[in-house]
């Protein structure tokens, strides 16, 4: 978050930033709350949870940040 605001700041944007933070598996309500969302013009992206990114940590695999966990 702290790059983030940083590249505002940059830009001379004073943006508000809202997280919003579930605990919804994915399923029918947290399908229709995404498109709830994406409906929105000014919604940056989603990050979904990701169940094998905590695996990787644990297991002190390699982790791929090119493994798709950005949706937008």
């Amino acid at each position: 978050m702290d790059l983030f605001y940083f590249f505002l700041n940059k830009l001379g944007q004073k943006l508000p930033v809202f997280l919003i933070i579930t605990r919804f598996k994915k399923n029918n309500t947290h399908k229709e709350f995404l498109n709830l969302l994406k409906d929105r013009k000014n919604l940056l992206g989603v990050i979904s949870a990701r169940e094998d990114l905590h695996r990787t940590i644990a297991s002190n695999s390699a982790f791929s940040s090119k493994k798709g966990y950005m949706h937008g």
